[in-house]
């Protein structure tokens, strides 16, 4: 699915004097065009340096919990494992480990690997002792809709109880329940059993943001209704809520978007996109004026007719009111 949509975020902007954009006179504001740009990836932060003589991570060295799932986009749903060091001494994970999934009779469940690519990154873990914190994860991710098909229900997909892993340079075997995840439940069920498992990542440490004033208001306007495979055409106006002109910094600010079926992780959303703001037209707002942008959305024809939940947000907003949830219909294609 290709979404095509403009909005604005909070990232990169400052509050300055200048040129700014108060919408042409008679109320009427001119409607800014979306622009086919997507943000920079991060840079990764750089592998950690790996003592000579560390040794490969065994099962007694770990606690590991299965973490639940969530919706990826496309179809794809995926979960995660994470790993902590309760040992006394350092050890390391590094590549992809053996990885089957169990029913509930404790039966293997035939897989096929995807070609989808979960992970970038091969490099070393550095897991250190009793660090009291989860420290690695394993990313896996399937199918939970018949692709062949154009999207529909998977038949006799089997449903998975536990996970078995087999860790790597005999790090021994470990088998998981899947009935309590440590987050979000999710049914682990691959369509045809196509499963795409990552290798070890290292969990980034998290720093907490620094709250940024509000600037703005959102006001979203769509229609009730869209045709499977038509483009959903609608618009959001932004208002600068400040005393003082908000100015767009270089890049543009990002935002994310996503199309979620009503119900939940029981149906796939139809994807999380991020894009930048085609800011350059704008410049700047003025002190409580506004700005109208286009959204297109090309709804794929092989969606399922029923209700969705548009969500569109700032990419770096800390605020929860920015958080936009819109209802929408998909109605059958002609």
């Amino acid at each position: 699915m290709r979404v095509r949509v403009v909005l604005i975020a909070t990232a990169g902007l400052c509050l300055a004097a200048c040129a700014t954009w108060g919408g042409p006179a008679g109320g009427n504001p001119t409607v800014i065009p979306w622009i086919n740009a997507t943000p920079a990836a991060p840079t990764p932060s750089p592998a950690p340096v790996i003592p000579a003589g560390t040794a490969a991570c065994t099962v007694q060295d770990l606690e590991v919990v299965f973490g639940g799932g969530q919706g990826l986009g496309g179809g794809q749903l995926t979960a995660t494992i994470s790993f902590e060091n309760v040992s006394g001494t350092a050890c390391v994970l590094q590549g992809i480990p053996g990885f089957a999934l169990l029913d509930a009779n404790g039966n293997t469940i035939p897989t096929t690997p995807s070609g989808y690519r979960i992970t970038d990154r091969t490099d070393a873990v550095l897991l250190v002792p009793r660090s009291g914190r989860r420290e690695a994860y394993l990313p896996f991710a399937w199918p939970a809709i018949d692709l062949t098909t154009g999207g529909g229900p998977c038949p006799s997909a089997s449903a998975a109880t536990a996970i078995r892993l087999e860790l790597p340079q005999a790090g021994g075997m470990v088998t998981l329940s899947t009935a309590s995840p440590a987050f979000l439940p999710v049914t682990i069920a691959p369509c045809h059993g196509v499963i795409a498992v990552g290798a070890f990542q290292a969990v980034e440490p998290y720093v907490e943001p620094t709250p940024t004033p509000r600037p703005f208001a959102y006001h979203v306007v769509l229609p009730p209704s869209v045709r499977a495979g038509a483009s959903l055409m609608y618009t959001v106006t932004i208002t600068n809520i400040t005393i003082a002109p908000v100015v767009f910094g270089d890049p543009c600010p990002a935002y994310h978007e996503d199309l979620y079926p009503v119900g939940g992780l029981a149906t796939p959303p139809l994807g999380k996109h991020r894009y930048l703001l085609n800011c350059r037209p704008v410049g700047a707002i003025d002190s409580h004026a506004s700005v109208t942008f286009a959204m297109v959305l090309d709804v794929p024809a092989s969606a399922a007719p029923g209700t969705y939940t548009l969500l569109w947000a700032p990419d770096e907003g800390l605020d929860t009111k920015d958080i936009q949830r819109l209802p929408v219909t998909i109605v059958g294609s002609p």
